[in-house]
């Protein structure tokens, strides 16, 4: 039997339904009262399972920083002169009628989906969802959502709950 190191999820994308998903990069094999450690390679290899999300606690913080980055890009890009107020390309793309919205829309379903598949549990892959939502209802109305894609940062709001919950694993620092 083999016992994963981090969290389960299941139906991830390229992943059997019940696959386990590697978070810290390697397993444990129990046999013959010894502990045999397995990267996500051998496993794959061994049961000819595929496992989803990064394969190592580096990739894991690469992908997150690669995520927080574009989150950034999305919410807090630009420092507007003289004050502390920064804004970000999400509000900016939010100003082109009808097709800014869904744009930006999907760069934020994008960061969920990837939350999903570094194995983040239905609970906050549901929070990630309402900020995602609140963003693009709200946005969709005309100047007054303008404004609110300025205020209200959807993106980094779910990357701050992302890393909280990778921190509360033990998965990142």
């Amino acid at each position: 039997a083999v016992a994963f190191i981090g969290f389960r999820h299941e139906g991830a994308a390229g992943t059997p339904l019940g696959a386990p998903a590697f978070h810290a990069g390697s397993a444990i094999s129990r046999g013959r009262g010894e502990e045999q450690r397995l990267d996500r390679n051998t496993y794959e290899r061994e049961t000819g399972e595929r496992t989803a999300g990064p394969r190592s606690r580096a990739e894991l913080e690469a992908e997150v920083r690669r995520l927080e980055q574009l989150a950034r890009a999305m919410d807090s890009l630009f420092a507007l002169p003289g004050t502390s107020f920064r804004i970000g390309l999400d509000g900016i793309i939010g100003l082109i009628p009808g097709v800014g919205d869904a744009a930006s829309a999907g760069i934020a379903l994008y960061l969920v989906y990837a939350a999903h598949r570094i194995g983040a549990p239905k609970t906050l892959i549901a929070r990630m969802l309402w900020n995602v939502g609140i963003d693009t209802v709200a946005g969709s109305v005309p100047l007054v959502g303008d404004v609110f894609d300025f205020a209200f940062k959807a993106n980094r709001r779910n990357m701050d709950l992302l890393r909280q919950h990778l921190r509360e694993r033990g998965l990142t620092e």
